[in-house]
């Protein structure tokens, strides 16, 4: 053969395959292949239209990936510029274009309807036309082995990618727990914990959801990981709802001051907690908060400021106090409604916050101090643990007595004053002489005679495990030494376990601490519950209500979070006791359980009792005890209506108008009688009556 002839079939084998690189239907593939599939693609990723309507076509990035197969193989194929690998890219594009259009295939008739309306119909109908351009890129397939590769590659991807989330879904309807934790998919547990499950079986195809519901996910998921689903950093592709909860918070406190006057010789103190919230958002906002009060104190006063002017709460029963708010909260006028959220706690809300507005309201609280000798009293200041508004980390503080005061932070005196963190703990000095206080109570008088009670000769744990509780778990050994308990009860999986020593025990998950609680005090008289957040009540919190009001216990509650407590919440116990805190110590605040402690006896007497006098508070101090030894008889709550105090079974409202404290059959409370903080005149009045009298007494002597 000559060279010319060579050269002929040379060049009529390379035109050959020119002509086979040449694309074929090039613009078919430039808009349903490349142009299409890619805005799909980008407009889902932004906008979730698809994921909010129908299913969520590319909840993970490694679905979004495998959709990107599609407009990277019809680009190669029209830049004729195929590399070994492109085989196995348009089989994986085939595969991926095939799997996606079937759950659009009930969509096609609307689609194509809806072509017209400025093209949007072409979205629901791209995964079908990816496939039949596909159909035109297999053509340059010049390895069918490779493309057969390539889809099998892209199936087993795309089950990959299902398992995971399936698994979880199955356990978590079987309430694996084990399972979940060491093998679940998080992302997976998230989106249940914010998404009902979808009726259409078409949803399910890519991320399958759990059927148990939002509320029992969130449950369950704290149960596998011991976090509030609520405040997880959430994954991108999950949709109806923002990366925590604290991102949905337009409302910030603006200004927050304690005032307060504290008696030491008679160890109680009486505090105002004056909150000021504006809401930033263009629509009427609620204001909702949490607090959690020193050990046995009790709220006596709620104000809220209407048109600059204070305005009292009136007292009634939490049923009806509850419903004049809601009445008022429809008419979008101005109330204030306080109540208790539990043993310890009390939860106030204001609506509404005006747009670009603010709203003002105190609370006065009546608190015993902890005597830690006789010398020195503490006492501990509320704080808000749980707020749906951005609260301030200081408050500006001013407390004043008659004798010396301290708090970390500010300078001792007879007036502290300055900004201080909440919790914080102010000690006072006191005269060990006194041993006897009294007040007036109507045409009566209360009693308090300083006394040492003695220890309880057997005390019982009940330690939470839950994750919550491992930052804390150098501190709570030191504290199991220090208290030295006769058994320690805790929570696992199983149900309650029993130990002596806590060196086995791992925190993990979060637990439901109710089963520990509930042997323990079947056996002990009194028990100390060392626990962390408690976002979820267990199923067996009415049992445990109903032992208390039968076998009355001395349960000491302990948080070591001082956050959510749901099983605080919801039993009525106003007789719980929660561990004074006279520090940071907490072994030595739980080894004092151990030891003999003063504290003031209260009662009623009918003459005027020996001793030094005392302000009204000690009067509500003993009413507030008195409520927990009539509870829940009908006595407790016109006790509490009385001495106009926040119980299980009363709460206080503040109203707009006279209209609606008439509509609501309540009478606000009289602004004369109403607790306050002393001026620093009165005190200094006080100081040197009971000097006088101090003087005389001794001078008797």
């Amino acid at each position: 053969m000559s060279n010319t002839t060579w050269n002929l079939a040379t060049e009529s084998s390379e035109v050959k395959r020119l002509r086979s690189l040449r694309p074929a239907s090039p613009f078919f593939v430039v808009m349903f292949g490349l142009l299409l599939p890619l805005a799909a693609l980008v407009i889902e990723a932004a906008g979730h239209p698809c994921a909010d309507v129908w299913f969520d076509p590319i909840p993970t990035p490694g679905h979004m990936l495998l959709v990107a197969s599609v407009p990277l193989v019809s680009l190669l194929y029209l830049l004729g510029r195929p590399n070994r690998f492109f085989d196995l890219l348009a089989g994986a594009a085939t595969m991926v274009a095939f799997v996606y259009s079937l759950p659009f295939l009930p969509l096609v008739p609307l689609a194509v309807c809806a072509i017209p309306f400025a093209g949007i119909g072409f979205l629901p109908l791209a995964p079908l036309l990816s496939l039949a351009t596909m159909a035109i890129v297999v053509r340059r397939a010049a390895r069918p082995k490779a493309y057969a590769l390539g889809m099998l590659g892209a199936g087993l991807a795309l089950v990959a990618l299902w398992v995971p989330a399936a698994l979880t879904a199955y356990w978590m309807d079987q309430g694996s727990i084990a399972f979940l934790r060491h093998l679940g998919d998080r992302p997976t547990m998230l989106r249940a914990c914010h998404e009902e499950r979808q009726s259409r079986p078409v949803a399910l195809i890519m991320r399958p959801l759990p059927s148990i519901g939002v509320e029992r996910s969130r449950r369950l998921y704290f149960q596998v990981t011991g976090k509030r689903a609520e405040l997880e950093p959430l994954p991108s592709r999950t949709r109806g709802f923002d990366s925590s909860e604290r991102e949905q918070q337009p409302i910030r406190q603006t200004a927050s001051r304690l005032d307060g006057s504290i008696d030491p010789d008679a160890a109680l103190a009486y505090t105002e907690w004056t909150i000021e919230l504006e809401n930033t958002a263009g629509w009427n906002k609620e204001g909702a908060m949490e607090v959690a009060l020193p050990a046995g104190a009790v709220v006596s006063r709620a104000t809220l400021w209407v048109a600059g002017e204070e305005r009292e709460a009136a007292y009634a029963k939490v049923g009806e106090a509850r419903q004049a708010y809601e009445a008022v909260v429809q008419t979008n006028r101005d109330p204030l409604l306080v109540t208790t959220a539990g043993p310890g706690r009390i939860e106030a809300l204001c609506f509404p916050i005006p747009p670009h507005g603010k709203m003002k309201f105190k609370l006065g609280i009546t608190s015993p101090l902890t005597l830690v000798s006789e010398r020195e009293a503490v006492l501990e200041t509320p704080r808000i643990v749980h707020s749906n508004f951005q609260s301030l980390s200081t408050v500006d503080a001013y407390f004043e007595s008659r004798t010396l005061l301290s708090a970390p932070g500010l300078d001792p005196g007879r007036a502290l004053k300055g900004p201080v963190q909440l919790p914080t703990r102010i000690s006072a000095q006191r005269n060990r002489q006194v041993t006897t206080v009294w007040a007036p109570l109507g045409k009566q008088f209360v009693q308090a005679r300083l006394q040492t009670t003695t220890p309880p000769e057997r005390i019982a744990l009940v330690l939470d495990t839950s994750a919550g509780m491992a930052r804390h778990w150098p501190q709570v050994g030191k504290a199991v030494q220090a208290l030295k308990p006769d058994r320690i009860f805790y929570p696992s999986d199983r149900g309650a376990e029993e130990t002596t020593s806590i060196r086995e025990i791992n925190p993990e998950g979060g637990k439901d601490n109710l089963p520990p609680l509930m042997r323990a005090l079947e056996h002990y008289q009194t028990v100390v519950w060392l626990h962390a957040d408690q976002p979820y009540a267990g199923d067996s919190l009415t049992g445990l209500q109903q032992m208390l009001e039968r076998s009355p216990r001395d349960l000491v509650e302990v948080s070591l979070d001082g956050g959510l407590d749901a099983v605080l919440a919801e039993l009525q116990l106003p007789g719980l006791r929660t561990l004074a805190r006279t520090g940071d110590d907490l072994a030595a605040d739980l080894g004092r359980l151990r030891q003999p402690r003063l504290e003031y006896r209260l009662e009623r007497v009918s003459k005027q009792p020996e001793g030094q006098e005392t302000s009204s508070h000690l009067a509500r101090l003993w009413a507030w005890q008195e409520y927990g030894r009539l509870w829940p008889r009908p006595e407790a709550t016109r006790l509490a209506l009385e001495q106009r105090l926040i119980t299980p079974s009363t709460g206080a409202v503040v109203l707009e108008t006279k209209e609606q404290y008439k509509n609501a059959g309540l009478e606000p409370v009289d602004e004369s009688t109403v607790p306050t903080v002393p001026e620093p005149g009165t005190m200094a009045l006080l100081g040197a009556a009971a000097a006088a009298a101090l003087a005389r007494r001794r001078k008797a002597a």
